[in-house]
């Protein structure tokens, strides 16, 4: 219709022609001014042509338009489509023309861009920018998570200007399957207050049938327990592009484990459960550390470079493994040993190696410090040191190496954590977090800590054995 509009206006425009140069033909003038002014009438009258009334010989430029082909009809302004509803995560087909007013193609190739407002979502892809061919650009939509009406539209800059078309795909919902658990990070939180790791997120991905992540889904999440005052950050969240949906977790004021159910707001049949959240102090417990060697009685009097795995393994006061991270300290008063490690799901190893100095009769005294907190009864169970309830009282850290059981100045080497340049003895506070000073004088006032510690004794054993024979007297006795 457009075209055949289009030849009805140019036919008029060559008419307005005739009739002035018979008119003027008339007068007794055929040429000159008036020719000229006739001429430029008639381009300027026809649809979408540009012309300069300097002259009439120059060439005629048409209007380009971005469109689709209608079997042979040229439909601007719309984009070709193959498949108007696609099923979730299918793809169709998108193509553009480029026609001018005149009704011819635009064959100079030409830079055209495809969006959409799924695509700028991450929820639909779209190859683009695309160049034309003889006129033509196509383009693969493929939905990654759209649901819903996507207007997609495709953009070219022609003649100084920006053409557009556009079309509407409508995306199916796909079937969700399934409910996952990810990941909770961390996965160990302090007690509220009692620690710097005080909230976890925790985070689950839905997904369809064939496994493939589903956006914009409303999610309802709950705690296993509320105890101490566990919340979530909020009650409902949506999945993103990616089919995933965080919610935070914060601790509350006990010592407990919790887990986070997510429920499809939508399908409160599909559901899934994380894994287990453990709320502790994740501070070394004076009672609770541990070292153990992979050889007691080594070959190394007489043998350089003999090795021994000395182990440490650290709990806090509710006996849950100590916090990643957390560095254990070694010193040994013969051979020599490892500096440091680093706890790992409650554990860490160092090397002892056989070299001098040796010590008398072989036996090595190895010590472990590690900042930690004092021990005490909860007699209450309430999880916090209450005023007339038990703790132990612990002086600085020192190696023992006579084993007689005290610190002996001059001769023996202690961990000074206070950093005054002098042992101290036990100072007849609580010093750990579980502790609340405006309500118990028990308490040290700042929460300090302290080093906790354990030893242990090697004996460095000779390549051969030395028997001794002793000879007894008539009673017996030798």
């Amino acid at each position: 219709m457009r075209a055949f509009m289009m030849g009805i206006r140019q036919g008029i425009a060559i008419a307005a022609i005739v009739f002035l140069s018979s008119l003027l033909s008339a007068c007794g003038d055929s040429g000159g001014f008036w020719d000229d002014k006739a001429s430029s009438f008639a381009l300027d009258a026809a649809d979408g042509i540009n012309s300069d009334t300097s002259t009439s010989n120059e060439p005629i430029t048409y209007a380009k338009q971005l469109g689709r082909m209608n079997n042979d009809a040229f439909v601007a302004g719309e984009l070709h489509v193959t498949t108007n509803t696609l099923a979730a995560y299918g793809n169709t087909q998108i193509s553009a023309v480029i026609y001018d007013m005149a009704g011819n193609v635009y064959t100079e190739p030409t830079e055209i861009s495809f969006s959409s407002n799924c695509s700028s979502k991450n929820l639909a892809t779209l190859t683009s920018p695309q160049d034309s061919k003889n006129g033509k650009a196509s383009t693969l939509y493929t939905a990654n998570g759209c649901i819903g009406e996507d207007v997609i539209t495709a953009t070219a800059f022609i003649d100084g200007k920006d053409v557009t078309a556009n079309t509407i795909v409508n995306v199916e919902a796909a079937t969700i399957n399934a409910l996952r658990f990810v990941s909770a990070t961390p996965n160990r939180l302090n007690i509220k207050g009692f620690g710097e790791t005080e909230e976890s997120v925790v985070q689950f991905m839905i997904v369809d049938k064939e496994g493939r992540a589903v956006a914009n889904q409303s999610v309802d999440f709950a705690v296993s327990t509320e105890a101490g005052g566990i919340s979530l950050s909020d009650k409902q969240a949506t999945s993103d592009e990616n089919g995933k949906v965080s919610i935070a977790v914060h601790a509350g004021t006990t010592a407990t484990s919790v887990r986070v159910t997510a429920t499809l707001t939508d399908n409160p049949q599909i559901s899934a459960t994380s894994d287990v959240l453990v709320i502790s102090t994740g501070v070394a417990d004076q009672n609770s550390m541990t070292l153990s060697l992979s050889v007691h009685n080594p070959e190394a009097w007489n043998i350089m470079g003999s090795e021994v795995k000395v182990n440490v393994h650290a709990a806090d006061h509710f006996n849950n493994p100590v916090a990643d991270g957390t560095q254990v300290y070694f010193t040994a008063e013969g051979g020599q040993i490892d500096p440091e490690c680093e706890i790992q799901n409650g554990s860490c190893s160092v090397t002892w190696r056989s070299s001098a100095p040796f010590p008398c009769y072989g036996r090595v005294k190895i010590l472990a410090v590690m900042t930690g907190e004092e021990s005490f009864i909860d007699a209450n169970g309430n999880g916090i040191l209450d005023q007339d309830e038990t703790f132990y009282d612990m002086p600085e850290a020192f190696r023992d190496d006579n084993e007689n059981g005290q610190f002996d100045e001059g001769v023996e080497e202690f961990w000074d954590f206070n950093q005054n340049n002098q042992y101290d003895i036990a100072d007849g506070q609580y010093n750990g977090t579980l502790c609340n000073p405006e309500t118990n004088p028990q308490c040290s006032s700042d929460k300090q800590k302290i080093y906790v510690r354990d030893s242990i004794n090697l004996i460095m054993g000779s390549s051969t054995a030395r028997i001794e024979l002793l000879q007894a007297d008539s009673s017996g006795n030798y």
